[in-house]
């Protein structure tokens, strides 16, 4: 059970970091026009934070698993 919760945890913490960068890439934009190269970054920067969140609840999974 722990697992699961977790699991949902990692999933909505990192939806919710993507849809708010987006909101603010999107917001952004309509001031400044961001070349291509900004953008892809950006989502380089989005796709890092979400892998070291789950990395970050990696070993908390493994200890409920281990239980």
């Amino acid at each position: 059970m722990p697992t699961q919760i977790s699991s949902f945890q990692i999933f909505f913490q990192s939806l919710w970091t993507s849809v708010f960068l987006h909101k603010l890439i999107l917001s952004t934009r309509k001031m400044i026009l961001l070349p291509v190269f900004t953008k892809q970054l950006v989502i380089l920067l989005m796709l890092f934070s979400n892998l070291l969140q789950v990395s970050h609840f990696i070993p908390l999974l493994q200890l409920h698993l281990m239980e």
